[in-house]
Parts: structure tokens; sequence; C-alpha cells
């Protein structure tokens, strides 16, 4: 006799777009969409209490022989990151609600009823030793990792999404994407969808598309990344730099990225200073029209010193970098650091 499907299910990792891509083809295997929805609980993992998930994995299925319960973002509960120091300590231990929710899981996961399907859904990459991997491996469950997707590996992806929607583009057109996008399959997708739109199906998606259209989903990050160094806002600065590194821009590439930036607002604000309007500076510097009235308004709160302070800041990070002196990513936390210091 085959075996049974497993009842207990664990996507993890930093590609959220496709975990969630997976549990939504689970669902489509459960039936009907409208029937599964009845059925259906999403309960979010930081706030769970224990007799929550038991009345909801407890409950009867209505009209369908299967009921699906989705945990979310549950594995901080189970297992708190490791304390700095010994003086927050105190602070980072479980709570007794905590272990109570890490107690009863082990209890109560050996009996889930066979009509329901338990998906623990992460999306952090979970070590193999964590506590909820462990549960679910000990439960006899299902595991799948959805790590983000290399570079090298963007483009045959972009390729695949194209061509399942109808459309054309060319291999340097989809590397392109690739490069400007990074493993955001979610952005990725979203601009697909505009580039394909754009072309209407009359003609293959073409580099110059890309760089027409995608580009500035980029330079809207920049632009946020400057203007929390022109108001002096370290740690939004920093947030938002990490947050690019992680979704795959390389740090000398950014550092090309905002130092050609800065090169553009002492223009804009040499032409401001003869009284050019954004338009006029659009042509002038053949700036989109959104990159310039946005260049504008950013070159405004900064004086001419400051913007040619900053670019040599910039021209000092660029040479620590390539003479080896500091890394790359320590090179950029020191100049957001330093530019956004009192």
């Amino acid at each position: 006799m085959a075996d049974s499907p497993p009842r207990l299910y664990l996507f993890h990792g930093s590609d959220e777009y496709s975990s969630h891509l997976e549990l939504k083809r689970f669902k489509a295997k459960l039936g009907d969409a409208a029937i599964v929805a009845l059925n259906t609980t999403v309960l979010e993992g930081m706030r769970v209490a224990p007799q929550d998930l038991v009345a909801a994995c407890n409950a009867m299925p209505f009209l369908s022989d299967r009921r699906l319960v989705v945990v979310t973002g549950l594995a901080p509960r189970l297992a708190p990151p490791k304390p700095a120091s010994r003086e927050n300590a105190a602070r980072l231990k479980k709570t007794p609600a905590d272990q109570s929710l890490s107690s009863f899981l082990t209890a109560f996961l050996p009996d889930l009823p066979d009509w329901t399907r338990l998906v623990f859904l992460e999306e952090e990459p979970l070590k193999a030793d964590h506590p909820l991997v462990r549960l679910v491996q000990d439960n006899h469950g299902y595991i799948k990792e959805f790590p983000l997707r290399k570079e090298a590996e963007l483009t045959p992806w972009i390729l695949d999404q194209v061509k399942e929607r109808g459309g054309r583009i060319t291999p340097q057109a989809a590397a392109a994407l690739g490069a400007f996008v990074g493993p955001n399959l979610r952005l990725l997708t979203q601009e697909i969808d505009k580039l394909l739109t754009a072309v209407g199906g009359a003609r293959p998606v073409e580099v110059e598309d890309v760089e027409a259209m995608v580009s500035y989903a980029r330079e809207v990050d920049v632009f946020s990344l400057v203007d929390a160094l022109a108001y002096r806002q370290g740690t939004k600065a920093l947030r938002t730099l990490h947050r690019l590194l992680e979704e795959g821009e390389h740090p000398m590439a950014l550092l090309i990225m905002i130092t050609r930036h800065f090169r553009q607002l002492l223009q804009v604000k040499e032409l401001l200073a003869k009284g050019t309007n954004s338009d006029q500076i659009a042509e002038t510097l053949r700036m989109h029209p959104f990159v310039a009235k946005k260049s504008a308004e950013q070159a405004r709160s900064f004086s001419l010193e400051q913007l040619e302070d900053i670019l040599r800041h910039l021209l000092a990070t660029d040479a620590s970098i390539k003479t080896g002196r500091l890394s790359e990513i320590l090179s950029l936390d020191l100049l957001v650091a330093e530019l956004t210091a009192p």
C-alpha cells in the first residue's frame, strides 16, 4: 500500500515569492478553490496561542475531506536570537508562553488529525538544528527550502516566465533585467509584466526596453538612500543599503550608482542656481522627467559645498576598497556613518 501523504509541511527560505507560489500550488491540489478557501485558516506565528492552533487543526472540514492550516513566522518564538551580551540575555529568553508553545507542539503534532494539513511558512532560512525543523522531521513532515536564486539562474528563469506569459524577450534583455532587479522574484515578475504590456506582443523585449523602464526601479531605491543621507537618518540609510545588498546588489555597483547620483545632483544644483526648472534639467542632462524632478527636490536639500564634500568621501571610499584597505561592505557602512554624523 502506498504511503499516505504527510500532514505536516515546512516551507522556508529567503525566496518568499517561490515559497508562496509553492503554497498556492499546494492549495490547488486540495480541490476546488472556493471550497479550499472555506477550509483554510491562516495564523500569525508570533501571536498564535496553543488553544487557537488546536481549534484550527481539530475543526472538521466543510464539504471537503481536507482542512488547511497555515502558520506564518513561528520560528523566532521557538528559537530566539542568541543574546549579544550578558546584560540583555534575560530580555531575549523565551517567555513562559513560548516555552509552553514549544512543549505543546512536541505533544500535539504526533496526533494531528488525518484531515488536517498544517503548513509552517517561514520567510527566513532555518538551520538544520532549528527546533521547528526538528519538529517537522520528527513527525515525518515534508520540508522544502527556497534560497535566493544565484545570478546565473536568473536569466533562464526570466526566459521561462516570459514564455509562460506568451511573450518574447531576447537573452540579452533577460540578462539585463536580472542584473537590474536582482534575485527578488516578486519584483522581477512585476517588471516582466510591465515590459510585456509595454511592447504589447508586437515584438520581443529588448535591452533598450529594460534600460528605459526597469532601471528606474533601482533609481527609486537609490533616491530613498540619498534622502536618508540628506536628512542624516543613519539608521534608515543603513537599512536601505543592506536591503539592497541582501537583494543581490553588488557593493561596488551600489557605490557606482550612488556616486553617479551625487554627480547628477551637483549638476542639477548648478542648473537650479541659474533658474532652470525640472523640465529644462531633464532636457539638458538627458534625464527621465521623473528622475529630473526628484533630483531637483533632493538637490535643494544640499549646498554645493556639501555635494562636493560628499563626492570627495565617495572618491576616498572607492580608493579604500580598490587598495584593499577596507572590505567593500565595511567601507559602505563607514561612508553612511560619516555622511549622517551630526
